[in-house]
């Protein structure tokens, strides 16, 4: 049974997972501050641990989790996830 949106936002670890993954990966840190409108020293100190991406805000988790869904370079990790929820989810600022 897929998930529905609301089911997916309470489901922390599932999108501290994918924020991981992301974070990750080998995309520039500028490059993902312009794809989620996080700034970019966030996403660094992410990356650096200097902050803790287990307290992120729910904001930003989702928009990296969007970054996970959409972004071609996470495809095969998308197949992999048992979640069964694959929407991508709209921003205030992506009309």
């Amino acid at each position: 049974m897929s998930k529905n949106i609301f089911d997916y936002i309470n489901d922390k670890e599932a999108l501290i997972n994918h924020a991981e993954i992301v974070l990750k990966s080998g995309i520039k840190g500028k490059k993902l501050a312009e794809m989620t409108g996080i700034h970019y020293q966030q996403i660094y100190a992410y990356r650096n641990k200097r902050r803790d991406i287990k307290k992120a805000r729910l904001e930003n988790l989702l928009k990296l989790n969007n970054v996970y869904f959409t972004h071609e370079n996470f495809e095969k990790e998308r197949k992999e996830d048992k979640n069964g929820w694959i929407k991508r989810i709209r921003f205030r600022n992506d009309y």
